[in-house]
């Protein structure tokens, strides 16, 4: 089992990272920047690989990875009660649901649906 190289984004960050601790200084916190910056490869590269490639601490990286989650645009999140609502007038109800095989489906609804038993329903299709 061979080692993946750095990439190039890591080794950087473990270059600035490195000639910030050899700058005389009184015991401070590593810059924001650099935190940011190690938050912004640990999502794209794993947290992990990241931290051990620049010598940080691995769970202040993903307590800080933990923290500056967002949700992606365009998303809504929604709670069990607004989904077992009823749906603001002239929108209806739209249920997906998926397993693991692929199988999908969709309804649609003109008003409030029994999720508990649409769901039931799909898990044991078949059986």
């Amino acid at each position: 089992m061979g080692t993946r190289k750095l990439s190039v984004g890591v080794e950087r960050l473990g270059k600035r990272i490195e000639r910030w601790q050899r700058a005389p200084r009184r015991r401070s916190q590593m810059p924001e920047e650099l935190w940011t910056r190690a938050v912004a490869l640990g999502r794209r590269e794993g947290a992990y690989r990241v931290a051990r490639g620049v010598r940080i601490n691995l769970g202040g990286l993903k307590r800080r990875m933990a923290a500056s989650v967002e949700a992606p645009k365009g998303f809504v999140e929604l709670t069990g009660a607004e989904i077992l609502g009823a749906a603001p007038p002239g929108t209806g109800t739209v249920v997906e649901l998926s397993d693991g095989t692929g199988i999908r489906v969709t309804v649609r609804l003109p008003g409030p649906v029994d999720l508990t038993g649409l769901v039931t329903a799909f898990r044991q299709r078949g059986a």
